[in-house]
């Protein structure tokens, strides 16, 4: 067996340590801080178990603490992406379906923080795409207008936690009202029987609303050319393609920071020499609904 280099047994000293603060008689807010701050290091380094055991031991301890429900929700999103969907399909949405739960328990306990929100839409949406689109929302007419209205609740929310340097709550909720427009069918029978409906201006509107928020945010500048390109096949419209080529090409000349950073350069690559796979596109699968695929199904 290999010895442990430093930077291991630091990892594993710090989460000992935290573990213990944890413990001992609950978690006060100073060390509620520093567990925080512990996971949210390991999640940089994508140690997304390692973190959850953290937060979930906190959420024990200290179960109203308004940030370890959503956080717990990121990071099983996040292990989600990671996941090919070919390779293990039903690991894949098993953590999406615990996304969705986590971030249900932070909302019951307070549904005015945009965060618990936003994740509880993001699990959602994530089973749909692994499970199938079209068959999902047959099953569930309501499905596509919960999404709907979670994601704009999250871009009109006055309280949220989740800021960084190129992201932020309200934008990436904005990032997704953009890809739901866009995947979700369009036209007047879906609309009549599930109460919403795809929508490429909108989906265009909201995508470039997060790119204005964060210019240099490599996923919000890959969606807006993507619903570019979408939206300029649908209408024959090659300013909207030739647009949307060049988000992707600025796509391409962000730095690839991490793992799914460096899946949205490859996918980048994919669009441009294939701009027909715009509006079925996803990071999950490849998948296409229109509204006769959708009666179809019925």
């Amino acid at each position: 067996m290999k010895a442990m280099n430093k930077t291991s047994l630091w990892k594993v000293f710090a989460i000992m340590l935290v573990m213990a603060l944890s413990w001992a008689n609950g978690a006060g807010a100073d060390d509620a801080a520093a567990i925080i701050e512990q996971a949210d290091k390991l999640a940089d380094d994508e140690n997304y178990e390692d973190a959850n055991k953290l937060l979930m031991d906190l959420a024990r301890s200290n179960p109203d603490h308004p940030d370890v429900y959503w956080k717990i929700s990121q990071n099983l999103y996040d292990m989600g992406e990671r996941v090919d969907i070919e390779q293990d399909k039903d690991r894949k949405l098993d953590l999406y379906v615990k996304a969705e739960e986590w971030a249900k328990k932070g909302y019951d306990r307070n549904p005015g923080l945009a965060d618990n929100a936003f994740w509880m839409a993001v699990g959602m949406s994530q089973q749909a795409q692994t499970k199938g689109i079209a068959s999902t929302l047959l099953s569930d007419r309501t499905l596509a207008g919960r999404i709907e209205e979670f994601y704009i609740k999250s871009t009109q929310a006055k309280d949220f936690h989740y800021k960084e340097e190129n992201s932020d709550t309200i934008s990436s909720a904005h990032f997704a009202l953009g890809q739901f427009y866009r995947k979700v069918p369009s036209g007047w029978y879906i609309k009549m029987i599930m109460g919403t409906a795809g929508d490429i201006d909108k989906s265009v509107e909201h995508a470039r609303k997060a790119v204005d928020m964060y210019p240099k945010n490599l996923e919000n500048n890959k969606e807006l050319g993507v619903a570019l390109i979408c939206r300029g096949n649908k209408n024959d419209n090659q300013k909207d393609i030739e647009e949307g080529k060049k988000w992707l090409n600025k796509t391409l000349a962000l730095p690839a920071e991490g793992t799914i950073d460096k899946i949205d350069h490859a996918d980048c690559k994919e669009l441009l020499a294939d701009l027909s796979l715009a509006c079925g596109y996803s990071r999950v699968q490849q998948e296409e609904v229109s509204e006769d695929q959708f009666k179809d199904e019925k």
